[in-house]
């Protein structure tokens, strides 16, 4: 009796060709006289692939809070398993394979998915037979974080604009599809989401908002951002005033034109003129002082950028000629007086003459 002081292993194999079955071995060991006998029982099975492994975790269709999440399944004692994870069902686009010898396996940092996308994902397992068939297939989303708007704008980020369909420029995380309201109450349908996208203002001209809200593809909406802006698809109306000396013929010297230019929405931006197709000129009066017919152009500009259409006027200006000296205009009277005057003193120089001998004549006689 006692416990031998060496020890030994038996080692059974088969080869392709062994039956299957149960099996009975004796074993016997020897020491002197002493025989001690035991039975071994030993079952041989056909090797083959295993069987396809039943998914534990996660369940199908569920949304994670994780990106790298851990997956579980049945043991089929497998010597390895092969996870493999897609984009879609039928796996022609997979964007992971893992080997792993246990039923369980976890993505690292650098295995992380995209957040709010569905995944599908597989096992199967492989032994010395070959490597067995795929489990079922199952769905998730991958999700750490709300989707939200970071920021929005209309157009180029003006005040105004002249166009009913504007451009919004989104930044937003974790978006897949987007929709758009002008109350906050109603609004559009779904659709897929885009940086940069055309929204359709509703008339009439004025102040306009538009809201935005993105969902994931998990469904969750995040909350909605607005930004206005100003509707404006109507120029500006502009009027001509002219201030001088009217006369039939014209104006009489200089005029003054006042340019008044009157816009509702937006405001007047600028108004230009331009004389006798010269340049354009930025302003709302200026001076005719040239005599001649002249035409006016000019048109306004508001801050939406709506131009409106060229106006024009024509205008005469005129100088009088100036009036000759009094002499010259009454020439006529004046000789007429200078010729009376003559003859009235060649008359009075004549009767004096006569007066003045008839006094000789007289005088002569009375000696």
């Amino acid at each position: 009796s006692g416990t031998p002081s060496f020890s030994s292993t038996l080692t059974f194999s088969t080869t392709p060709e062994a039956t299957v079955g149960s099996f009975t071995y004796q074993v016997k060991g020897i020491s002197g006289s002493t025989v001690r006998t035991t039975n071994v029982s030993i079952t041989v099975t056909e090797l083959a692939p295993p069987a396809a492994p039943m998914l534990l975790s996660p369940d199908d269709g569920v949304v994670l809070d994780t990106v790298t999440p851990t997956f579980e399944w049945a043991d089929v004692v497998a010597s390895s398993y092969n996870l493999e994870i897609a984009t879609d069902r039928e796996f022609t686009h997979v964007i992971l394979t893992k080997i792993t010898i246990e039923p369980t396996a976890t993505l690292s940092q650098y295995e992380a998915l995209s957040y709010g996308t569905i995944y599908y994902w597989r096992v199967r397992g492989a032994n010395a037979a070959g490597v067995g068939e795929w489990s079922a297939v199952r769905s998730f989303i991958a999700k750490v974080a709300a989707p939200k708007v970071l920021g929005l704008q209309i157009g180029e980020g003006t005040r105004y604009v002249n166009t009913a369909n504007v451009q919004l420029s989104i930044n937003a995380v974790n978006a897949v599809q987007v929709s758009f309201s002008t109350d906050g109450i109603a609004w559009s349908e779904w659709e897929e989401f885009r940086p940069t996208m055309l929204v359709e203002l509703q008339p009439p001209d004025g102040p306009k908002s538009i809201y935005v809200r993105v969902r994931d593809a998990a469904g969750d909406v995040g909350q909605s951002v607005s930004a206005s802006v100003i509707l404006d698809r109507t120029p500006p109306d502009t009027k001509h005033f002219i201030s001088g000396d009217v006369e039939k013929d014209g104006y009489l010297g200089a005029v003054v034109v006042n340019l008044v230019a009157e816009d509702l929405t937006s405001g007047v931006s600028e108004t230009k003129y331009r004389i006798d197709n010269g340049g354009w000129n930025a302003g709302d009066v200026f001076v005719i002082v040239q005599e001649g017919k002249h035409r006016v152009e000019y048109y306004s500009t508001d801050r939406a950028g709506n131009i409106e259409p060229t106006r024009s006027f024509e205008i005469i200006i005129y100088t009088p000629e100036a009036p000759l000296p009094v002499i010259l205009q009454y020439w006529w009277a004046v000789l007429g007086t200078a010729s009376a005057v003559a003859v009235v003193a060649i008359l009075v120089h004549r009767r004096l003459r006569i007066a003045s001998r008839l006094k000789q004549i007289r005088k002569e006689k009375a000696e």
